[in-house]
């Protein structure tokens, strides 16, 4: 269950580190020929990898890797509530 929650965290990071930093177009695709549904699928992707690391880790007894699953969504929410990054 190690190489599953690996596998999934460094999953998470490169799907968090392009939906927050590639540009989805909405109306239209954007330069990279990327839609709102790509942002969606990336979206669905990361939940996924999200949820199979924290049942992994849950599981493993692996508390700091299911600490460090979490604090990418929390950081996330609290930048949003701080007006950081606007949805």
């Amino acid at each position: 269950m190690k190489i599953a929650t690996i596998i999934a965290m460094v999953f998470q990071v490169v799907a968090a580190a392009v939906a927050l930093l590639i540009p989805f177009g909405f109306d239209h695709p954007s330069s990279l020929g990327l839609d709102f549904d790509h942002f969606l699928w990336v979206l669905v992707a990361y939940s996924l990898a999200l949820l199979i690391g924290v049942v992994a880790s849950s599981v493993s007894k692996l508390w700091g890797a299911l600490i460090m699953q979490l604090l990418i969504p929390i950081v996330i929410v609290a930048l949003v509530y701080a007006g950081a990054i606007r949805i």
